[in-house]
């Protein structure tokens, strides 16, 4: 199975068509518009950029919490929240990382029990790769049929920055 690659800028789109707020931060929109996984593409492209940025260590999507539901962790020390996106999209914000960080569904005559369903637990790798950063992580999507969740461990170690 050929590896996963994720590239920042397939995520993030192009930088002349993202809408900014009035600062010029780069915003995500959760409507009900068709272009819902696109954002939610954006989204997880902006959180994986921050996460590289402040050397974080982990990711977590937990929409069932109510306190931290998307956050990032630095050497298990410090946490980070963001603004959580909408309940209401909870299931395609994690069918979406499922699609984008894990490997596709099993073809051929086992398929359909070994096959990708969403309440199936689902782990991989993939390397993302943005700017001159190429970094590995370790994807976990899960579910225990009341809950579900995202977490992403870097693998690669940022000692130092990326070559300029």
């Amino acid at each position: 199975m050929p590896p996963i690659v994720v590239h920042g800028e397939d995520l993030l789109g192009d930088p002349a068509t993202r809408r900014a707020d009035a600062n010029g931060d780069m915003l995500v929109f959760f409507d009900d518009s068709i272009q819902l996984p696109s954002e939610i593409r954006k989204l997880w492209g902006m959180v994986l950029t921050m996460a590289l940025r402040d050397r974080a260590t982990s990711v977590h999507y937990h929409p069932w919490r109510t306190d931290g539901r998307l956050t990032y962790v630095i050497e298990g020390r410090q946490r980070y929240e963001f603004i959580p996106p909408p309940e209401a999209h909870a299931a395609a914000i994690i069918e979406i990382a499922r699609s984008l960080f894990t490997a596709p569904p099993a073809r051929g005559l086992l398929s359909r029990f070994v096959g990708r369903t969403r309440d199936r637990a689902v782990c991989s790798s993939f390397t993302f790769e943005v700017g001159c950063w190429s970094v590995l992580w370790d994807v976990v999507c899960w579910s225990n049929g009341e809950r579900a969740g995202v977490e992403l461990f870097r693998v690669t170690p940022l000692e130092e920055a990326p070559p300029a």
